[in-house]
């Protein structure tokens, strides 16, 4: 199974963006300099401003991951409004058989795919916070 997942982590990856700390610029995560020829040891280095930075993914606090804009915030709110809604309603009306299941994953599915072709956006906050070393 991990080779099927390879491809898929590398995807959501090249979505991802870091925002420096110091200069507050966005920039892919590919984009990230190697700063270990620079004689930096630790962390990846912003391509703009060149400070030493390391990411807060796996720390806690707000910092840690953000959203690209506040439309994509409310977006990915409403999106889970839209599944909810769909889902009770579909309960409701079919008296939880399997078609519930399966019109309520095809409405959040075609949603999601809708909002990421039209503006880009991804069901999940895509920037991760940086700290200077």
């Amino acid at each position: 199974m991990p080779h099927m997942s390879a491809p898929v982590i590398g995807k959501l990856y090249a979505m991802m963006k870091y925002c420096c700390c110091n200069c507050h610029s966005k920039f892919p995560c590919k984009e990230a300099v190697d700063g270990y020829k620079l004689g930096s040891k630790n962390g990846f280095l912003c391509p703009f401003c060149k400070a030493n930075l390391t990411e807060l993914f796996f720390s806690g606090g707000k910092k840690r991951l953000k959203f690209d804009s506040k439309a994509h915030e409310k977006w990915v709110s409403f999106s889970g409004l839209v599944g909810i809604v769909t889902f009770i309603t579909m309960f409701v009306i079919s008296e939880g058989s399997w078609i519930t299941f399966f019109v309520t994953l095809g409405v959040i599915l075609s949603y999601l795919l809708c909002g990421y072709l039209r503006w880009g956006f991804t069901p999940y906050p895509n920037i991760i916070g940086t700290k200077e070393l």
